[in-house]
């Protein structure tokens, strides 16, 4: 495989040797690109397990210096109001400096950033550090449905498939608003925010992964929705891919951005609950057929025991306890800097 290459402004080379984990790039930085601070992008994208409904739990968090954070969640686009689980991601003033709990759909609660920012912190300074920029929504599909949580949040629906001349409405809630590629969009547009931010107040930008962990409620819909998620999944991947190309002016980023999924757990509400293994199957698939997308495990990150009771420290049927969110980020976090 090709990965991009940056190369590293000098007045950084002495620092970045050792602690960066980024892609290089062929070209001679100009004068204006040696006074730029560094800084490297993971996108975090998917339903309620991306979002963050992992309860945070007593003296067991940390918070981690070198990595920042800007996420979305739970944003209302279906309806009259428009209402958000979270927002660090809106106003650059939001920004979070320094990964911590509290950063899933609520205070109280975390997402996969926290692990991803555990497993990597020591990797990164404050010259260079690490943002973890995340858009997710609980309950919703990748496939064309306007019900349940989709009727409310939209779906992952890819671009290319969309109807000629239409385009999702993000920018308020609606009633008339259609679920289709809604948080496609919303998605796009949220890193297009972070990342102009991030080049207006002078920084160099590398994005060097993408993490999605989704496919849940594609699983509940069972039948032809499972059979057609490895070939949905892959069209996402494909116009993600070229759409961050668009924004970051940079070819490489369409065949070359690492992509990595989570794959959805056996135990998700029911113990190796068969459309749980069945779906799993389609997320595989896709990454032995596409060049920089791999797979993490999640089969050992139990929600539903054998004996029909949830795992200790799990809310409810459907999401993971605090140490195996933390476990699911750092495989996130491990498996994108392995493929660097």
């Amino acid at each position: 495989m090709t990965f991009k290459k940056t190369l590293i402004p000098f007045i950084f080379i002495s620092l970045l040797t050792l602690s960066s984990c980024s892609p290089k790039k062929d070209v001679l930085p100009s004068e204006s690109e040696e006074e730029k601070q560094v800084i490297d992008l993971i996108l975090v994208a998917g339903q309620s397990n991306a979002a963050g409904y992992s309860p945070v739990q007593s003296n067991q968090t940390e918070t981690f210096e070198n990595v920042r954070y800007a996420g979305m969640t739970d944003r209302t686009l279906i309806g009259n109001n428009m209402t958000t689980g979270s927002d660090f991601l809106s106003n650059p003033n939001l920004y979070v400096n320094g990964v911590r709990k509290g950063l899933g759909y609520s205070p109280n609660h975390i997402g996969p950033e926290y692990g991803i920012a555990k497993y990597l912190n020591d990797d990164y300074d404050e010259e260079h550090p690490l943002m973890v920029v995340k858009t997710a929504a609980g309950g919703t599909t990748l496939s064309d449905v306007n019900s349940n949580l989709s009727g409310v949040y939209g779906n992952w629906y890819p671009r290319s498939l969309w109807e000629d001349g239409y385009t999702p409405n993000i920018t308020s809630a609606s009633p008339s608003n259609r679920a289709t590629g809604l948080l496609y969009q919303l998605l796009i547009e949220n890193y297009r925010t972070v990342y102009e931010s991030l080049v207006e107040q002078n920084y160099e930008v590398n994005l060097i992964g993408v993490c999605f962990m989704q496919g849940e409620s594609d699983a509940d819909l069972g039948g032809s929705y499972i059979s057609g998620y490895g070939n949905l999944l892959q069209t996402f991947i494909t116009d993600l891919r070229m759409d961050i190309a668009e924004i970051m002016d940079d070819e490489w980023y369409e065949d070359n951005l690492p992509f990595v999924i989570g794959k959805i757990a056996t135990t998700y509400f029911g113990y190796n609950r068969p459309v749980n293994i069945n779906l799993r199957t389609q997320q595989d698939n896709v990454a032995r057929a596409m060049e920089n997308v791999e797979t993490v495990e999640t089969s050992d990150l139990i929600i539903i025991k054998s004996d029909g009771t949830r795992n200790q420290g799990c809310e409810d049927d459907w999401h993971f306890n605090f140490a195996d969110m933390t476990t699911l980020g750092q495989r996130f976090g491990a498996t994108i800097k392995s493929m660097l």
